[in-house]
């Protein structure tokens, strides 16, 4: 295990340890399908900064064993980019983290960012830097369940991956994309 990939874990467990029963948290594990088990954390205390620092490096983990399968998944986004006509596709991403998932858009991608902890930020506008052909169009501090301020017909598609677990109104999430008609 990388000294890194270390630490990740020791911040999860010490935040685990100290904050399990506590009414300012939620904690919702997600089993990957490398059997690797990932403990994501929505925390209303002070500790954003860390837990997104962690959240980024377990992302990084994650997408390195779902790679195959996010391109899989991703493929269509070309065709539904080349429908439009215009060489522009236009993706609200629920939850875009530290921007994983840039490296699967086509180049062309504009993206909306709707992530509630601010603290990825630095990691999000780093992956576009990475990623020439995709451009961050907005970044909006939200939860998934109030997107008011992204505009009804404003998009081609909703990208949402390892984040509906841990909203705490999925339900909500998903109305609010379909009622307010995002797409």
């Amino acid at each position: 295990m990388s000294q890194q990939w270390a630490d990740v874990v020791d911040t999860v467990r010490s935040w685990i340890a100290e904050h399990w029963n506590a009414k300012t948290a939620a904690v919702a594990a997600v089993a990957t399908a490398a059997g690797m088990a990932v403990v994501y954390m929505r925390i209303t205390t002070g500790r954003t900064q860390s837990i997104a620092d962690a959240l980024t490096v377990i992302g990084n983990e994650y997408d390195r064993l779902m790679a195959d399968r996010k391109r899989q998944l991703f493929s269509e986004l070309e065709s539904l980019k080349d429908a439009r006509g215009d060489g522009r596709l236009v993706l609200l991403e629920i939850g875009c983290g530290g921007g994983n998932n840039f490296a699967y858009y086509p180049v062309g991608s504009e993206v909306i960012c709707v992530e509630p902890n601010r603290h990825f930020e630095a990691a999000l506008y780093e992956s576009v830097r990475q990623h020439p052909g995709v451009q961050i169009s907005a970044f909006h501090v939200l939860a998934a369940e109030n997107m008011q301020e992204v505009q009804s017909g404003s998009v081609d598609a909703v990208v949402s991956t390892t984040v509906l677990c841990s909203v705490t109104n999925p339900d909500q999430c998903i109305k609010v994309i379909s009622v307010r008609k995002i797409l």
